[in-house]
């Protein structure tokens, strides 16, 4: 209802009283003549049961009150009453439509009261036609008050939802950085030996992600890569990969200086990853891809098994040609057996050599207009950078990949560069 109504000044102060008197006269007729009308309404059942109106009638001498202050009094306390009532009625279920309803069956009932004193010569034809202007603007500002009020509700509303969107946002804010700062401390940096050198770059789309990558110098001649790419993206696929670490790390680490004459073999390594996946995570649609390699220094060779990763990449020392090594087996936990043929492979490593490893996220940067770096903007990058720094030329692969995403990558990267050493260096 509007705190003002300079139309009221039409309607005589008499004519005001007149309306009020009435309304005190003949309360309890004009309660049990709203109660019949309500009732006889299909489209109030809701409200009839909600405030118990055949039976009480204590709601609806609360809505003849409104509709008294809507008549006598436009502005002042009475005003501020008559808006609170009306909160007060939406705060207790009340909606617009209904109360629309509930005062138009007030105002005629109001109307037969001023027309039946006419009859009885209680009113002239003129108090009669002040009374009835005051009656319509009176329902006119009483329906006002209604929507004021269920606008203001709405906004506190509103305002709390805001209110308790922003704790959750400053909730989940705080954990995604705790879970961060946790995954981070899993994730290797670097590592340098008498034969190897390498170094890790990771960057998620999110603060966390699904990649994996992992570090293992278990003797000075012999070393274990780990990469490994979760499917999807976030907290979730975040977790899986620390499940993924968590397996990895103490069968690797176990082997560290034991004098082991046979160490844990890459292919071992895939088919327990491939049972916990196929056990664990496939009802929940969740694979992984992983490649695993044991270089071996003093053998010269580096073994490894892939399962559905893209193939890490060997930079030949003499000639600085560049072989793929393709993963032999299917994606983790998609099948109970994920080895295809033989499932693992050796190849020749020599001094001075370079291998590369990396999640698809890397390859797969692109522009969103069709332009994707790929396995040849890859290699291209590698053939170009052979006599940098493994720190450098690992910057320059994630800053070319994220430059070509502008900063936005659709997936995580993650690139581990491994140097064997040559002997003079």
């Amino acid at each position: 209802m509007a705190d003002s109504c300079p139309d009221n000044a039409d309607a005589t102060p008499r004519a005001c009283e007149t309306i009020n008197r009435l309304i005190q006269v003949h309360i309890n007729d004009l309660i049990d003549q709203c109660r019949r009308r309500i009732v006889s309404c299909p489209a109030l059942e809701k409200l009839i049961e909600r405030f118990d109106i055949v039976k009480s009638d204590e709601w609806l001498r609360q809505a003849i009150s409104v509709f008294r202050v809507s008549a006598l009094d436009f502005g002042g306390a009475a005003a501020e009453w008559h808006n609170e009532v009306g909160e007060l009625n939406f705060a207790t279920g009340l909606n617009i439509s209904d109360a629309s309803q509930i005062l138009a069956i007030l105002r005629d009932a109001v109307h037969e009261l001023i027309w039946g004193a006419f009859e009885r010569d209680e009113l002239s034809a003129e108090e009669v036609r002040q009374a009835e202007s005051c009656v319509f603007k009176a329902f006119d500002n009483a329906v006002a008050t209604q929507a004021s009020a269920y606008v203001r509700k709405s906004q506190r509303h509103l305002s709390e939802i805001n209110h308790q969107l922003e704790l959750r946002q400053k909730t989940f804010e705080r954990d995604l950085a705790l879970a961060e700062l946790v995954q981070r401390r899993f994730i290797p940096d670097s590592f340098k030996t008498e034969h190897f050198r390498a170094v890790v770059r990771y960057e998620p789309t999110t603060g966390v992600g699904g990649d994996h990558a992992g570090l293992f110098p278990v003797s000075p001649d012999l070393c274990y890569i780990t990469i490994c790419d979760v499917t999807g993206h976030g907290i979730a696929s975040a977790l899986v990969a620390e499940i993924v670490s968590s397996h990895l790390r103490p069968v690797l680490r176990g082997q560290e200086n034991t004098g082991f004459e046979q160490f844990v073999q890459p292919l071992t390594i895939i088919r327990m990853l491939n049972e916990l996946f196929h056990e664990q995570f496939q009802p929940l649609a969740i694979l992984l891809s992983s490649f695993v390699a044991m270089v071996d220094y003093q053998a010269k060779t580096i073994t490894y098994a892939g399962g559905g990763h893209p193939p890490p990449i060997l930079q030949c020392c003499s000639s600085h040609n560049l072989r793929e090594l393709r993963s032999q087996n299917i994606m983790l936990g998609a099948t109970e057996d994920c080895v295809v043929g033989t499932g693992q492979d050796v190849e020749s490593i020599h001094p001075g050599d370079r291998i590369v490893f990396y999640t698809d996220g890397i390859i797969e940067a692109n522009d969103r207009k069709g332009n994707m770096l790929g396995v040849e903007g890859l290699r291209e990058i590698l053939r170009n950078n052979y006599d940098t720094a493994p720190n450098k030329l690992a910057d320059e692969i994630v800053d070319t990949a994220l430059s070509l995403s502008g900063g936005n990558p659709a997936d995580d990267m993650t690139v581990i560069l491994l140097d064997i050493v040559k002997e003079f260096d």
